[in-house]
């Protein structure tokens, strides 16, 4: 038979496993959840300069005519 100490060993372990499982499931969720902050970021930045560029061109083309 299994000693009672066997038996606390393997739901510690189990405990454990759980744990760094959970550990995990939070971490990956803050990456994912931060990365598409940034690529919402970037996407927001390149729209902006995009929008400057082609203001100043249409200036430029206006200002040529």
């Amino acid at each position: 038979m299994h000693s009672p100490h066997c038996l606390t060993g393997r739901s510690s372990r189990r405990a454990r496993r759980g744990m760094i499982t959970l550990e995990w499931i939070i971490l990956v969720t803050v990456i994912i959840i931060g990365t598409i902050g940034a690529v919402a970021i970037v996407r927001n930045a390149l729209l902006e300069e995009y929008v400057e560029i082609l203001d100043t061109i249409c200036q430029m083309s206006i200002c040529e005519s």
